[in-house]
């Protein structure tokens, strides 16, 4: 598949001492959430994607795109071509599941293509609608989680709290992302809050991101928002230690450049909460929410994009990149309507806490 710039950094974790980074999804956790084996004639991709029935799984339209025809879905007929899902618990298989057909949202328009009306998202391009869903030649295996998604009253906003769990690429803040550490039998788990929102590139007929609160894409455009935006921020010693007018260590991109999301961060505390960002071969994973109320996690977006090297010191996957994905309220309908046969939504409650930019996709070649 094309990428459009570099490959840059999953779960990446900012903990000074500790060089395996995120922590492994333990057995048992997150069963749902899948790696996705791409196979095409310019070799073969790792993705990340979550179970929705019984039959389908949602990932990232950029992951199964045809890299010779922006915005159109491979041909999985075609003998060079096949998408794979394999189901893992605790770094063991679980089962494999070929695909019998592979969906894209029908207003993707390629990988930060914008719509004819948008002028630009927030860096210049329209990472919207960037969402598949395959439907496999067989069930999921007994057992695997099934994820509902997140239909609450209140909007996912500056501040929202994101799980993010994925099969791709590992490291930490300091060191970046570790070479070839993205994996098809092992995920990572770890955290960040939403920031930035972009609207619907479809309906909007001007330049449509960038705002700090989603609730302005209702006022400004009366659409929703379907692009998230975070920054992994941290603290670096050795940047405070060397005496730049200004620069006290605290990385924080948003903050720093827009001053939105200042003291956001979640630092490295891995006892519980900490700071993340999510890397190569992580696209298509899901950011979730806890809903307290019901002891579950649900799907509030997707993880697909992310900088290179924007943090002080230019290294991929280190403190200061951002990164997002596209939030699935606005594609509830079409999800719904063509997978799922929901007739209404149904609200899962408060919005509660959970305990536990433009340059790259996050689609991995790993071979």
């Amino acid at each position: 598949m094309n990428t459009k710039g570099d490959i840059s950094p999953a779960i990446i974790a900012g903990n000074e001492f500790d060089d395996s980074g995120a922590p492994l999804v333990p057995a048992g956790a997150f069963t749902g959430v899948v790696s996705i084996q791409i196979n095409t004639n310019e070799g073969l991709f790792i993705c990340t994607g979550s179970a929705i029935s019984k039959r389908h799984i949602i990932t990232a339209a950029h992951c199964v795109e045809d890299s010779t025809t922006t915005g159109k879905v491979i041909d999985i007929n075609d003998p060079n071509f096949n998408v794979t899902t394999v189901f893992t618990d605790g770094g063991f298989l679980n089962a494999v599941r070929g695909s019998q057909a592979v969906d894209i949202h029908p207003d993707y328009q390629g990988f930060a293509q914008c719509g004819i009306d948008d002028v630009s998202g927030f860096f210049g391009a329209c990472l919207n609608d960037d969402i598949a869903v395959i439907t496999l030649d067989d069930d999921i295996p007994n057992g695997v989680e099934i994820y509902d998604f997140y239909r609450g009253d209140m909007p996912i906003n500056n501040g929202t709290l994101l799980t993010m769990v994925g099969h791709g690429t590992t490291g930490n803040g300091y060191d970046g992302a570790t070479p070839n550490s993205a994996d098809f039998f092992n995920k990572r788990f770890g955290f960040n809050l939403t920031e930035f929102f972009d609207c619907d590139d479809g309906t909007s007929t001007v330049a449509s991101g960038g705002y700090s609160n989603s609730i302005a894409c209702e006022l400004f455009h009366g659409n929703e928002a379907e692009v998230w935006y975070a920054d992994f921020d941290g603290y670096d010693a050795f940047l405070a230690g060397l005496g730049i007018p200004g620069q006290d260590g605290f990385i924080d991109t948003f903050c720093s450049d827009y001053n939105v999301g200042c003291g956001n961060g979640l630092g490295d505390n891995f006892s519980g909460l900490f700071e993340a960002a999510i890397g190569g071969g992580d696209s298509g994973g899901p950011s979730f929410i806890y809903d307290a109320l019901s002891s579950t996690f649900v799907l509030a977006a997707n993880n697909t994009f992310g900088t290179s090297g924007r943090g002080p010191f230019g290294v991929d996957g280190a403190f200061g990149e951002i990164f997002g994905g596209n939030l699935y309220a606005p594609y509830l309908e079409w999800i719904d309507n063509n997978y799922l046969n929901v007739s209404a939504p149904t609200s899962v409650g408060l919005l509660l806490l959970s305990i536990f930019f433009i340059a790259a996709q996050r689609r991995l070649v790993k071979y």
